[in-house]
């Protein structure tokens, strides 16, 4: 989507910036949602694991979201 950001409207990239984001979020929560999985079917004993899962979540989404100055360079065509 970053290729073609640029040829968007500039009120229509707010809308594919944000879109973009939850989108990410969405699909990196289910790393959150494995982790209570495991931590529901493997009890106790489970809870180191479940909390690096549901932990995983944040540092995904740090790693792999482009950062608004991807974006911005993207509006610029850099």
């Amino acid at each position: 989507m970053r290729r073609t950001f640029r040829t968007q409207p500039p009120g229509h990239q707010a809308a594919i910036l944000v879109r973009e984001v939850v989108f990410y979020s969405a699909l990196l929560e289910f790393t959150s949602l494995f982790g209570i999985a495991y931590y529901a079917l493997g009890g106790p004993l489970a809870e180191r694991y479940s909390r690096s899962f549901i932990a995983l979540t944040t540092v995904m989404f740090f790693v792999f979201v482009p950062r608004l100055d991807a974006w911005r360079q993207a509006a610029r065509g850099e």
